[in-house]
């Protein structure tokens, strides 16, 4: 799952170069991939939870902005991982040297849709 998750947010790499904003993408991927995975009645909530939680005193633009970035993610997962319905649990990123390694824990989903 590991690999498929950097295959996920590997178009979006080339504007990250700190640790920091890696893990900030993977943050994004990772709350993007588990809601395309969730009901139509459940993603509204998911989303608002995350920006509440993650963003809650950024101004309405940024709120766009990161909104807008999930929105292009969910519909990638849709596109091009639609048969994958693994759950992301957690993920650790490390840096070594001008390398990034990734470490994902998932759950394959019991009942998806």
């Amino acid at each position: 799952m590991s690999e498929i998750l950097q295959q996920f947010v590997a178009p979006y790499l080339d504007n990250v170069s700190t640790l920091r904003r890696r893990k900030s993408l993977f943050s994004l991927a990772a709350i993007a991939w588990n809601t395309a995975l969730a009901t139509e009645s459940e993603k509204q909530p998911i989303l608002e939870a995350f920006l509440e939680k993650h963003l809650p005193t950024e101004d309405a633009e940024t709120q766009h902005q990161v909104r807008q970035m999930i929105d292009e993610l969910i519909t990638r997962k849709h596109q091009h991982f639609s048969d994958n319905k693994y759950f992301i649990l957690d993920f650790q990123i490390t840096e070594t040297g001008q390398r990034y390694d990734i470490s994902v824990a998932s759950t394959l989903l019991e009942n998806p849709e």
